[in-house]
């Protein structure tokens, strides 16, 4: 986990609802399983999904189970082909790299040196 990432998630926790959709595979998630289900209120996995990120599915699949419109999610990711099938699809999306990066980005602060946000 990225230096700053769990104390940015706690802050976030007592205002937002929390979810990670991650491109994982079995063996991988029980390594991290421990703590990413104590990190997030809920978490959509590849390998359980049958899909994965940049299909628009993955994301679908997300909405529907959050029941919650697409408009009403920010959607973070180091990879921009996620951010824009995440964008397709209404949900509001920043590529970032870091926790850092997504407290400005929070903060109004982001300057994207990859490009523009989507």
């Amino acid at each position: 986990m990225k230096p700053g990432a769990e104390e940015l998630l706690d802050r976030l926790r007592s205002d937002h609802r929390l979810a990670c959709l991650s491109n994982t595979n079995r063996v991988h998630w029980e390594v991290v399983e421990p703590w990413i289900g104590r990190l997030f209120d809920d978490y959509f996995l590849s390998f359980r999904l049958g899909a994965v990120k940049p299909d628009v599915t993955s994301f679908t699949m997300v909405l529907e189970a959050l029941r919650v419109p697409a408009d009403a999610v920010l959607f973070f990711d180091d990879s921009t082909q996620n951010v824009v099938a995440a964008h397709s699809l209404g949900i509001q999306a920043a590529t970032v790299s870091s926790p850092e990066e997504i407290d400005h980005y929070l903060r109004g602060e982001l300057i994207d040196s990859r490009g523009p946000n989507v």
